[in-house]
């Protein structure tokens, strides 16, 4: 097996010759990109900014986790450092290929480039976001080049799906009635649940209240606007966040069962109740609107 990967150790160790406290500390913060924790928080501050980017955001999310953690499975390729002791930097558990980081980094960039109105920073900035995340799955020896490789490839997958195929079931979705809307938006992500790993049904649940959230809000005409300038998103972003920080608890308890519920009511919060309490108590208020 290191035979295979031989040309992809000399790289890792190459880029180990910086290897230090420092640089150890600053490539493990690109790691954040991939938990579960800052993936919340991020889709729930998109949404709040513009709750149509953010549901495409988040379904193509899922589909990005599903997939990432089939290939995983399907080819079952271990870590440099399972390999390797000697490149150990940073632990990560499961299968190395293809890099969900990797794979992320490209969505976002994608995301960054896409809807920054200055293309040059855009460019800068997604290619930035790009570069260091990958650099640090390398230098942490968590992944071989292939590996990000492979997560590259699922990005731009991701980044097909986002604008190519998901206004084609927006415009089906638009066309058939709203009972069968809400059937399907609790019924379709059960089919997920066989992954049967924690961390997927607790996104599944996740889809399935954030999905029962967007029925409500039409039902009861509480979707926002998108926001008018800059305070306003912050505004609405802190409200988000606050809601978040409320039921977070929940997912600390350890029954499983109640870390359910508590991923149930982020999304309900998220989709739902953060629309009514910003139009009944903070819309109108003048300073938002300068």
């Amino acid at each position: 097996m290191k035979d295979i990967h031989f040309f992809e150790f000399n790289l890792i160790e190459f880029i180990q010759k910086i290897k230090s406290p420092f640089f150890d500390k600053f490539f493990k913060i690109f790691n954040l990109i991939d938990n579960p924790i800052f993936i919340i928080i991020l889709i729930s501050i998109i949404w709040a900014s513009n709750w149509k980017v953010g549901i495409k955001v988040l379904y193509v999310f899922i589909l990005g986790v599903i997939l990432n953690d089939f290939f995983k499975m399907f080819f079952k390729q271990p870590r440099p450092f399972n390999i390797d002791p000697s490149v150990f930097i940073f632990y990560v558990k499961g299968y190395g290929f293809p890099s969900g980081n990797a794979q992320n980094a490209l969505f976002y960039a994608g995301l960054v480039i896409n809807y920054l109105k200055n293309k040059t920073i855009a460019l800068i900035l997604g290619l930035n976001i790009i570069f260091w995340v990958s650099l640090s799955r390398i230098y942490l020896g968590v992944h071989f080049p292939t590996d990000i490789l492979g997560g590259w490839l699922l990005g731009l997958f991701m980044i097909y799906i986002y604008f190519y195929f998901l206004p084609k079931i927006e415009y089906f979705i638009k066309k058939i009635k709203f009972i069968y809307v809400l059937f399907l938006s609790q019924i379709l992500p059960m089919f997920f649940i066989f992954f049967k790993k924690e961390y997927v049904i607790f996104f599944i649940i996740g889809v399935m209240s954030i999905n029962l959230g967007l029925c409500l809000s039409k039902m009861f005409k509480q979707f926002l606007p998108a926001s008018k300038n800059f305070k306003e998103f912050i505004f609405r972003s802190i409200l988000v966040f606050l809601g978040i920080v409320i039921f977070f608890p929940l997912l600390k308890i350890p029954f499983y069962m109640i870390r359910l519920v508590g991923i149930y009511l982020i999304g309900i919060w998220i989709s739902f109740l953060f629309n009514v309490v910003w139009k009944k108590y903070f819309s109108k208020l003048n300073f938002l609107k300068k």
